[in-house]
């Protein structure tokens, strides 16, 4: 695949053919699109722009839509939320997406989002290696445009860095 020097790859997922992605980036904008809209192409191919990103802002999480499941999200300051995924409407790709987390100094921006189901088990990993494990169900379900809640206490100097799913959980088996 031809990636220019600045980007990188940092997700691929095995699709079933007529399938939503969703993106989140740092600045706190998501946008779904259907995998239809992105064309077949060779091997060497760069591919093609899925969402029109601001000065500054990047690709924090690429996953799956799911039936009945909802985007769980968190911030680099502890904060996190889960939103239905219905909440958020499909689009074309390479439009600039919907607003996904109110974000300010106090919550940090966002980190790691994962599309998951209530029962799932997951674990908020700190860059420095802190781990805190829960349910999604106990996550605070909020709208789009909502920071959500403390979830983890971090030390000085560290931040939330990702989101995994622990084993058992549906989403950890696909």
């Amino acid at each position: 695949m031809g990636v220019d020097r600045s980007d990188q790859l940092r997700w691929a997922r095995l699709t079933q053919g007529g399938q939503e992605i969703i993106l989140v980036t740092q600045n706190g904008q998501a946008i779904r699109f259907s995998e239809e809209d992105v064309r077949p192409m060779g091997l060497a191919a760069a591919g093609v722009m899925a969402i029109k990103l601001t000065e500054g802002d990047q690709v924090v999480a690429m996953d799956l839509v799911q039936p009945r499941a909802q985007l769980l999200l968190a911030t680099t300051r502890g904060y996190a939320k889960r939103t239905p995924l219905a909440d958020f409407p499909v689009q074309r790709r390479y439009g600039s997406g919907v607003v996904t987390a109110q974000l300010s100094s106090r919550v940090g921006d966002v980190a790691a989002a994962k599309v998951a189901y209530a029962k799932d088990k997951v674990a908020f990993v700190s860059a420095k290696g802190t781990l805190k494990g829960l349910t999604v169900q106990s996550v605070a379900r909020m709208g789009r445009s909502t920071q959500g809640k403390a979830v983890m206490q971090l030390k000085d100097g560290d931040r939330l860095a990702a989101i995994v799913a622990l084993e058992g959980s549906p989403v950890a088996e696909e």
